[in-house]
């Protein structure tokens, strides 16, 4: 035997060993994945190359052109560029779970620190990110109460039904909510606790603990809230896990939603327990204006003083609060209000804030006033909520992720996950065929009728009986509620409509998941059943109109055709306007009904598989069964004997024994159902999970993410993102993708630390996307402007060829038409060209001297640019040649990229962005709007928004580049230059503040930089330089 320091040396170094083996491992699996990843894409590169030069050799049949297609793109850099896409993102994967995440085992909360057993290893591998690993939490000084029988296994074999990482919680829970806080003058509250764990270390049974901690206290009242009713049977499981709900002394889990509204009395037969609640039941009152939430408070207080309440109050999925403060353009929620009034009702609860999505947003913050990060206690960092929300915004996401790491150093958080070990994460893209392309673009010139449409109306504002204002011509921004009504619903419509168009896709790659031995999981957030009850209710008229009784639908129903047929019947008036308006309203609907839409897309899959073999899990009462003749059945999702609020928990029941091997989760289903492949139940199927719809929030694509990888999994999850190729639908990307960035940071502390996939690719709404967004605008204007000069000179030109052909032909000066325009002649063409290109007037004169023009042409050119110059606003030839050059239209492209960006400017003036005549973007917020330019964006023909979403591409790309060879990283972390780096202030920092109740302390770290080059350096150099052009030594 060692001496007992030894063996615990021996011991840390054999642990250490062994996480390191792991990490090593890891990295060898998803480095193997990624050659998969690559060699397949290779495959399809050549398959695209193939199908190339089949369409070359058409072309060539054709005369080079096919009819109603004139693509100026070249297939091939396409393919290329998707490619290296591709393998960027899966190197920048590997990289990512390899260093940001470290296995995670408590380091303060140990036997030998506490005195007593806290509890078995946790069953799965539990990770944290880097950046937190690197903060230690403060040492612990509370002793929980719990019974010893929870932190010791029952048999030998098993595992305590407490981990330690669980324990853990329970500890600091208890330790922050014996200090104080004041989010107010004059209100002292217990502080609270921040459990921010992703998935798989087991936020609801650490809950039940610090429940049962209280409990035993004496406490014996404890309020849980969460999203829905279904999450009460897991609150009831944590418990009884536990060991709360077995024998005579179980503790009761009561429903406040089925509380009767009024005064409590004896008849409602409540005693100590939880009182499970959900978040629209905090919110919810009867006629009378008697709310749940005043139900709630007397209970708490059990006939006392509310203030006394020292029970748990455990907000689990909090992230439902956010948007409890207004930030000038929204109001609070009324479920943010009611989490802060409850709290501030009972302000000595011991407060609890769970979910790994709390928020993406510093602004979402304000219903955790329990925290301290702001308030009137002495030492609070800042006085209010607004000046913290303020200072951290301005910080960016490095001041978020500071923030994730000073909470945990302060002992009031923790974030922990299940490792990613074995997930792995695909973009796909889906191709729409020629059909699906010719609907796209016959929908988008519909809505440009229907956007001319209210901007007609909006000219007749002056009409008292035509409600509409001038602020749709520039984009609805100033508070039109018809320009908010039509953008609305212009984003909704081919949102929809991209749904419907990827079905096909999804049911491909659910049929190739399914035979190769996988259960798939169809992750959506809209179901259509909005639309559904609008298409019933309008069917229910006309039946009625016609004496038919049954009123049913006989047909699919559209989802993006039902909001479009919304817009133009609810927000165009009938009465009162031009009579034209009306007429061109009615003319919208009769070519939208005669356009072939496609049906929802939840019905196109479910009926394509069968309701008997998919599980669905929505928020839909319900469906349409759509028969393969086109025609439709509606149909209830309840089976016999299964009441209405259960159905999604026998759907799930049925997917997990394997009855159905697809299931179907919406936005209704995104929290509390486990889909993985337990090891408990009989479908243990290794799980493909595939997202046919992007969340509008990170944190609810999260929450869908977390569904299929969870703890106990036999196999872990394959994620698939399903993003067609039309352009505008990297809008959605890219707000997750930056959303997901943020909710990293502060529930992490890492921006990728979110959900260990990369989205890199997509993340265009940065400080580089935003100065890509602005160069792309003012090259647009510019390239307009130049446009409109060579136009007129060109006009010009023709009108006095036409005089000088006039005059030749002996037409008197009088009867020339002065209108009149003729040919110019092929010299005078190319001269424009020239004068119109930004080749400079040295390079001109070379070529003179190298006879290859005449002296006569250079002097044309000079003169030309010299008239032009007398039209141009200053700088705007430099800007737009500087863009240019930013993006070379490369050595095979057909299409100029001053063409292009003339082509952008007309597209931005169809986007309602740019201004008509000048084409330029009015300075302002639009300037930076990366997401309402992609947004807008979806309303182009196809092509169009391709070629637009590459040229953006292509200027970010070169943006991000030069920024690269300058050492600045945009919003990421700066690499720091120099030849010698060292400390200012020593190796050990500066404290410049310290936490007087946890003892964490902030550093500052000074560093000088040598950006200078040694002579030994300046030696190697010059070596290196021989060597490279074999000069020798």
């Amino acid at each position: 035997m060692l001496p007992g320091g030894q063996e615990t040396a021996a011991a840390l170094m054999a642990q250490q060993q062994q996480q390191q083996l792991q990490v090593v491992h890891q990295q060898q699996q998803l480095q193997r994945q990624m050659e998969m990843r690559q060699a397949q894409l290779q495959q399809q590169q050549q398959q695209q190359q193939q199908q190339q030069v089949g369409g070359d050799a058409k072309r060539a049949r054709t005369g080079g052109l096919e009819e109603d297609e004139e693509d100026h793109s070249n297939p091939q850099h396409e393919a290329e560029a998707t490619l290296a896409a591709a393998q960027d993102a899966a190197e920048e994967e590997v990289q990512t779970l390899a260093l940001v995440f470290q296995p995670y085992r408590p380091k303060r909360v140990t036997e030998a620190a506490m005195g007593h057993p806290v509890g078995s290893t946790h069953p799965e591998t539990i990770v944290e990110a880097a950046s937190m690993a690197s903060v230690p939490p403060p040492e612990p000084t509370y002793r929980p109460s719990l019974s010893p029988a929870l932190l010791v296994p029952q048999q030998e074999g098993e595992s305590s039904r407490l981990s330690e990482v669980q324990y853990e919680t329970v500890v600091y829970a208890g330790q922050a909510h014996c200090r104080r806080v004041q989010p107010e003058p004059g209100l002292s509250c217990a502080r609270g606790f921040y459990i921010g764990d992703g998935t798989g270390v087991g936020k609801g049974r650490q809950i039940a603990a610090v429940i049962l901690d209280a409990l035993a206290q004496g406490h014996r009242r404890a309020i849980w809230v969460s999203l829905s009713a279904d999450l009460l049977y897991d609150a009831r499981r944590d418990l009884s896990d536990l060991g709360a709900a077995d024998g005579s002394d179980a503790l009761p889990v009561f429903r406040l939603h089925q509380l009767r509204y009024g005064p409590l009395t004896a008849e409602d037969d409540l005693g100590d327990g939880v009182m499970f609640a959900t978040y629209s039941a905090l919110i919810a009152a009867n006629k009378a204006g008697e709310r749940r939430l005043d139900q709630l408070v007397t209970w708490a207080a059990d006939g006392g003083d509310p203030g006394m309440f020292q029970g748990v109050l455990a907000f689990d999925e909090c992230h439902k609060a956010k948007h409890a403060a207004t930030d000038g353009r929204l109001r609070p929620t009324k479920t943010g209000e009611a989490v802060i009034e409850l709290q501030r009702r009972l302000p000595r609860a011991r407060v609890l804030y769970v979910s790994a999505t709390a928020a993406s947003e510093v602004r979402d913050l304000a219903y955790m006033e329990r925290l301290g990060l702001w308030g009137a206690e002495p030492g609070a960092p800042f006085p209010t909520f607004g000046e913290f929300c303020t200072e951290m915004t301005r910080g960016g996401i490095a001041a978020m992720e500071l923030l994730a790491m000073d909470l945990k150093a302060r002992g009031l958080l923790v974030s922990r996950m299940l490792a990613f070990a074995g997930c792995t994460f695909e973009v796909t893209i889906a191709k729409l065929t020629a059909d699906q392309r010719a609907l796209y673009d016959a929908a988008a010139r519909l809505w440009e009728r229907v956007i001319d449409l209210f901007d007609a109306a909006a000219a007749a504002a002056g009409d008292a009986n035509c409600p509409y204002s001038a602020a749709l011509a520039s984009g609805g921004s100033s508070g039109s509620t018809a320009g908010k009504h039509v953008w609305a619903a212009h984003q909704q419509f081919f949102r929809q409509l991209l749904n419907a168009l990827k079905a096909r896709a999804v049911i491909e790659q659910t049929e190739q998941a399914l035979v190769r031995g996988y259960s798939v999981v169809l992750g959506l957030m809209s179901t259509g059943a909005a639309r559904m009850a609008d298409a019933e209710l309008r069917a229910e008229k006309a039946a009625a109109a016609a004496g038919d009784g049954s009123g049913t639908l006989q047909e699919a129903v559209s989802a993006p055709a039902e909001i479009l047929r919304a817009l133009l019947e609810k927000h165009v008036p009938v009465s009162g306007c031009d009579a034209a308006l009306v007429a061109r309203r009615d003319a919208l609907v009769t070519a939208l009904e005669a356009l072939p839409m496609p049906p929802t897309a939840l019905d196109i899959v479910v009926s394509h598989f069968g309701p008997d073999l998919v599980a669905e899990m929505t928020g839909r009462k319900k469906r349409l069964v759509i028969a393969p003749d086109g025609s439709a059945r509606t149909e209830t999702r309840a089976k016999p004997n299964v009441p209405l609020d259960q159905v999604n928990l026998h759907e799930r029941a049925a997917f997990l024994r394997l009855d159905k091997r697809v299931a179907i989760i919406s936005e209704a289903a995104s929290a509390g159902i486990s889909l993985h492949a337990d090891r408990a139940y009989a479908n243990t199927q290794p799980r493909m999970h595939i997202t046919m719809e992007l969340a509008w929030s990170a944190e609810k694509q999260l929450q869908q993410f977390g569904r299929t990888h969870r703890a106990r999994q036999a196999s872990a999850p394959h994620y698939k993102l399903l993003v067609s190729d039309v352009g505008g639908e990297a809008r959605f990307a890219a707000t997750i993708a930056k959303r997901l960035a943020a909710l990293g940071a502060i529930t992490r502390g890492d921006r990728r630390g979110a959900s260990g996939a990369s989205f890199a690719q997509f993340d265009f709404d940065t400080s580089h996307g935003q100065r890509a967004l602005e160069q792309l605008y003012r090259a647009a204007g510019d390239a307009h402007l130049e446009g409109k000069i060579w136009d007129r000179f060109r006009k010009a030109l023709e009108v006095r060829k036409a005089a000088s052909d006039a005059k030749a032909a002996g037409v008197s000066p009088e009867q020339v038409d002065q209108q009149a325009r003729s040919p110019l002649p092929l010299q005078t063409i190319a001269r424009m060209a020239l004068a119109r290109s930004f080749e400079t007037l040295n390079s001109l004169k070379a070529r003179v001297e190298r006879k290859e023009m005449a002296q006569t042409d250079l002097q044309w050119v000079a003169q030309l640019r010299q008239q032009a110059d007398r039209h141009r606003t200053a700088h705007s030839l430099t800007r737009l040649h500087t863009v240019v050059r930013l993006v070379p239209p490369g050595a095979e492209s057909p299409l100029p990229t001053a063409r292009l960006l003339e082509d952008a400017a007309r597209w931005l003036i169809q986007m309602r962005l740019a201004d008509p005549d000048t084409g330029a973007v009015p300075d302002g917020p639009d300037h930076k709007n990366v997401p309402k330019f992609l947004n807008r964006m979806l309303g182009l023909p196809v092509r169009a928004q391709r070629q637009l979403v590459d040229l953006y591409a292509a200027l970010l790309a070169a943006l991000r580049g030069v920024d690269r060879v300058q050492g600045a990283g945009g919003d990421a972390p700066a690499n720091l230059p120099g030849e010698r780096i060292r400390h200012r202030n020593g190796p050990s920092g500066q404290v410049v503040h310290l936490d007087e109740a946890s003892g964490a302390a902030t550093l500052l770290y000074e560093l000088e930089c040598d950006l200078g080059v040694s002579w030994a350096g300046a030696q190697s150099r010059f070596r290196d330089a021989l060597a490279l052009h074999g000069a020798g030594g």
